[in-house]
């Protein structure tokens, strides 16, 4: 069976080099991946986003620069005053026909190089969460950094997907913003992107400059990004889960450095959906605790699964448990990470201490539906992919979520959390948080 999880680990596991950044012809810098625009002073716009390594630069929008991802192109109905992307290829059944346009993002070139090392144990030497930060490391000392964090009221701790760019989530984000919050000198807004580092992405050179070890998760096996369940690292007894943990825990609890919080938000898409979305069932975290300094949110985007409270899933429209035989050909369905059940290779040591200290299973599930959470779930994200496990929970993540959240009012008894479908996007971080409805999930 473990060979079974490896094998398709091997398929399906994604690598790429370490994150980094390109320079842009004109000046100015963009995340690997990202399609350089126009140029100012130190900065340039970059077309953030999925598949946008051949994107276009739109010139026509009045409202300012925009840009479509590789595979479209910038398209205008007069008739209605539409700016949008239009698919190149019509044959290509893997992209809708048209997509909003993106928002593009604009941030000094130092955000993209610069990677700090959160220490996870203050009394003693561990490796580091390696993070990116649009306003410098939430340790700092010096009077310019010191001065930002005192404005800083809102928190967004936004956790990459797959891909492990958390230099392409850090510039997405922050183009998220609302406008006024968008540069980091001025902004009440800071972006946190922690970077669960794969033994591919290392080594790296923290900005500290003081020889300190980044943590590493394992990328392939027993599934592939084990950080989304909440894995140990491989190289310390830290889980990807703990390491959020302390860095919301030690922002809310300095006073000194942040005395303007008000809110903290903690988001994530695809691969980082899973994780915030296991992350807020689990966490011991005092961010939870109605603390009297600020309040968390938690979005959950476009997950390839949720882990449901108990062992049925929707069979025929109907929550039930399902049958002998499909249970027979998928027995580690209820398992987690895809439900609270004992796994035989993917449990993990926080979960089973963050249930314990909670007081059981059935105190985790109570005190899930008093969390703010949001699931944001793309009106696009229609294609069928996974394993059985995720299949059970249905056969694309667009469903996925309509049936996890549907499962808790059948479990509480009332509706319970907020789930919004992102109109006319797909499988893309960007223009999810970019939309009408990624704003209200997060500001409103």
């Amino acid at each position: 069976m473990r060979s079974f999880f490896c094998l398709l680990a091997l398929i399906l596991a994604i690598s790429r080099p370490v994150s980094a950044w390109h320079s842009c012809q004109n000046g100015g810098v963009c995340p690997d991946g990202n399609t350089c625009c126009s140029t100012a002073q130190d900065r340039s716009t970059c077309i953030s986003g999925k598949n946008a390594t051949l994107g276009s630069c739109c010139i026509d929008n009045t409202k300012g620069p925009t840009g479509c991802g590789q595979g479209f192109e910038c398209a205008f109905d007069e008739s209605k005053n539409d700016h949008f992307c239009q698919k190149v290829n019509q044959s290509d059944v893997s992209l809708p026909e048209r997509l909003p346009r993106y928002r593009l993002c604009s941030l000094p070139g130092k955000v993209f190089k610069q990677i700090y090392g959160l220490p996870i144990d203050s009394k003693k030497e561990t490796p580091r969460l390696a993070y990116l930060s649009t306003m410098g490391p939430i340790d700092a000392s010096d009077p310019r950094t010191l001065a930002r964090h005192a404005k800083v009221s809102t928190l967004v701790v936004m956790v990459h997907g797959s891909l492990r760019n958390p230099d392409d989530y850090v510039c997405c984000t922050n183009s998220a913003l609302p406008e006024s919050e968008q540069n980091p000198d001025s902004s009440s807004m800071m972006v946190v992107a922690p970077w669960y580092l794969a033994p591919d992405d290392v080594p790296i050179n923290f900005t500290s400059k003081d020889n300190a070890t980044p943590l590493v998760w394992a990328e392939i096996g027993p599934i592939y990004h084990t950080w989304r369940y909440g894995a140990d690292a491989i190289n310390a007894n830290i889980s990807s889960f703990a390491a959020v943990d302390v860095l919301v825990d030690r922002i809310l609890e300095d006073n000194v450095r942040f005395p303007a919080l008000e809110r903290i938000i903690v988001a994530g898409h695809s691969a980082g959906g899973q994780f915030t979305q296991r992350w807020a069932l689990l966490s011991n975290s005092i961010a939870f605790e109605s603390h009297p300094r600020a309040s968390t949110r938690v979005i959950v985007a476009n997950p390839k699964s949720f882990c449901f409270l108990d062992a049925r899933r929707y069979v025929n429209g109907t929550l039930q448990l399902p049958d002998e035989g499909a249970i027979d050909d998928c027995p580690w369905y209820d398992e987690w990470e895809w439900g609270l059940g004992k796994g035989r290779f993917l449990d993990t040591p926080y979960k089973a201490k963050a249930i314990q200290e909670a007081g059981g299973t059935e105190a985790v599930i109570q005190r899930y539906v008093a969390r703010d959470l949001v699931y944001l779930a793309g009106e696009q994200d229609i294609l069928p992919n996974g394993m059985c496990m995720e299949k059970m929970q249905g056969d694309y993540r667009r469903i996925r979520s309509e049936h996890f959240h549907d499962s808790l009012k059948e479990i509480y008894g009332r509706p319970v959390h907020r789930r919004l479908v992102v109109t006319g996007v797909n499988h893309d971080h960007c223009l999810m948080f970019q939309s009408p409805e990624g704003n209200q999930a997060m500001f409103a």
